[in-house]
């Protein structure tokens, strides 16, 4: 995930959400960093790293899964890698949020809203369909079986 984003000096607030306190995901600047919190079921994960001074820039979060959970690396004007123990598959209905986390909060770290004071432009996803070696063979093994018990 990207966001373009125009930070006025100061400038705090969440850019995404998704999820509720129970579990999701939030990503926002505040006191000078670009945090990353994955909520799973109240355990969270927050990854920090330092945010970018005044002026249009770019932040992102990298969240690239590996077999027993997933890698995630923030970057603002520094980066910093953490690692998530396991992955949901599914993140509630509530939906997402964009600029604001409008529900029930997703990070311990703010108060909802909690509206994003500077501006962006632009906020990018990119959702691959790339499956490890093990998550290729974890699903031929499941349908080698499945297709055995219906002989």
């Amino acid at each position: 995930m990207e966001a373009d984003i125009d930070p006025s000096e100061g400038a705090e607030g969440v850019l995404a959400a998704w999820g509720t306190s129970n579990t999701g995901f939030v990503f926002y600047l505040q006191a000078g960093e670009v945090v990353f919190d994955y909520n799973l079921f109240g355990t969270h994960h927050v990854v920090r790293a330092a945010a970018p001074s005044a002026g249009p820039t770019t932040v992102s979060v990298d969240f690239d899964r590996t077999e027993s959970g997933a890698d995630v690396t923030v970057t603002g004007e520094s980066t910093s890698t953490d690692t998530v123990p396991w992955v949901l598959r599914f993140i509630g209905m509530s939906g997402m949020d964009v600029g604001r986390d409008a529900g029930s909060p997703v990070g311990l770290g703010y108060e909802g809203p909690f509206p994003f004071a500077g501006s962006f432009t632009e906020l990018r996803f990119e959702v691959t369909d790339e499956l490890s070696p093990q998550e290729i063979f974890r699903l031929d093994r499941a349908r080698v079986r499945r297709e055995l018990t219906q002989q």
